[in-house]
């Protein structure tokens, strides 16, 4: 705390040069309309552009959440496609027996890793055969 003290007093005529000069600007600013208005369109630009960037970042967060969501619903509507679905039997004889019968069962997963410049390329993907 001492050499806090000591650094402002030895640097005091900086520092007093500095507020006296940011005030002069605030005024010069204020009190004058073309400078005003221009330094009021040159923040308003850099406001715009740090809420744009602020507004990006967040959607790019946002998208791990809407990846999820709408590889469940792609798995989900996969399933419910014609494809999915093979004939067992022709023969119905019990009530409880079913003719139709899922062939494919579409899971969302997310790959881990890859290769693709093998011969034989691969995908390592997040779920197996115990989802």
């Amino acid at each position: 705390m001492r050499n806090l003290y000591l650094f402002f007093r030895k640097h005091y005529f900086f520092f007093l040069f500095l507020i006296l000069e940011l005030v002069s600007l605030i005024l010069f600013f204020q009190l004058n309309t073309y400078p005003n208005a221009a330094v009021f369109r040159w923040t308003s630009s850099i406001a715009g552009s740090v809420g744009e960037i602020r507004s990006q970042i967040s959607v790019y967060f946002s998208l791990v959440k809407t990846n999820r969501m709408l590889s469940r619903e792609n798995a989900m509507l996969k399933a419910r496609m014609p494809e999915a679905i093979y004939l067992s039997d022709t023969h119905v004889y019990y009530r409880d027996d079913t003719i139709l019968q899922i062939e494919y069962r579409f899971i969302d997963a997310r790959v881990i890793n890859n290769t693709t410049h093998l011969r034989n390329n691969y995908l390592m993907i997040s779920n197996g055969k115990m989802q």
